[in-house]
């Protein structure tokens, strides 16, 4: 047990000692609910081809329009500095905070569903190049919380702290 216990320590501190330097980009965002991009999205028909292709809905359109307006405003005013689209290799933590009222969200999205929205409006934000960069996602977690926001880290990926390599 003392094994696992000094793991969790090990990883934990990984994460709570990230320094400044190493950071690239980091926002914290109130949100009205966490959307998922795979579920919900209405079929269309191509009126040129008349094949069909999935489209946006509604709430995706707005949450990707708002978490990529956010991001522009939150890169401006980095304190430390952001400086202009990476095409580095980066690490990234999500943090999905669910509130009174988002507990079924908290409990039926996977994870893993989450991150892309995210991904792909830090892509659209020209904070990152492209979302192909993004080698790692530990330290992200979904969390019951007292209000419902998304806290973005964006890292610069250090091969000698990955938490995968052997």
């Amino acid at each position: 047990m003392g094994g696992i216990s000094s793991l969790i320590r090990e990883i934990q501190n990984q994460f709570l000692s990230v320094e400044t330097d190493s950071m690239i980009f980091h926002c914290k965002l109130p949100v009205e609910k966490h959307v998922v991009k795979k579920n919900g999205r209405p079929i269309h028909l191509n009126r040129a081809t008349k094949r069909p292709f999935i489209g946006k809905s509604k709430d995706l359109s707005s949450a990707e329009k708002y978490m990529v307006d956010q991001f522009n405003i939150a890169a401006r005013l980095q304190s430390f500095g952001f400086e202009g689209t990476t095409e580095e290799p980066v690490h990234v933590i999500y943090h999905f905070h669910y509130g009174p009222g988002n507990t079924r969200g908290y409990h039926l999205s996977d994870l893993s569903n989450l991150f892309e929205l995210v991904s792909d409006s830090l892509e659209d934000a020209n904070i990152i190049a492209n979302d192909k960069q993004i080698k790692s996602f530990d330290g992200s977690r979904k969390y019951l919380s007292s209000s419902t926001f998304l806290e973005v880290f964006v890292l610069k990926f250090n091969q000698d702290t990955d938490l995968t390599k052997n």
